[in-house]
């Protein structure tokens, strides 16, 4: 079982606080809001550390990180999505990351 740590940071629309924070805490992915990340890359990377021997990995996500996908979407329809997200009280990237991490193997 490949064990990782989400640690949120305020950032809504610039990622330097997510930035600097993961740098000086260590984390091995940090995503910013910046730049979409793709989930499969997120996923690919956590488990080639959990295959080179790592127990753990620490990801540092900004509060406003989108995925690719989402950065597609017209500005409209991520109103619309966050509004929807917000509703349930889940950030908008849990949501996108439980739907994906679901269908991966490697992260149950």
């Amino acid at each position: 079982m490949v064990e990782f740590f989400i640690v949120e940071i305020m950032g809504h629309k610039v990622g330097l606080l997510t930035l600097y924070a993961g740098l000086a805490g260590g984390a091995d992915i940090i995503l910013v809001p910046e730049i979409p990340y793709d989930i499969n890359a997120v996923c690919k990377k956590i488990a080639d550390r959990h295959a080179g021997g790592s127990r753990f990995s620490i990801v540092a996500i900004a509060e406003g990180a989108i995925s690719k996908e989402e950065a597609k979407l017209t500005k409209k329809e991520l109103k619309k999505k966050l509004a929807e997200d917000r509703k349930k009280f889940t950030p908008l990237w849990l949501t996108s990351w439980q739907r994906k991490l679901r269908r991966k193997s490697v992260l149950r």
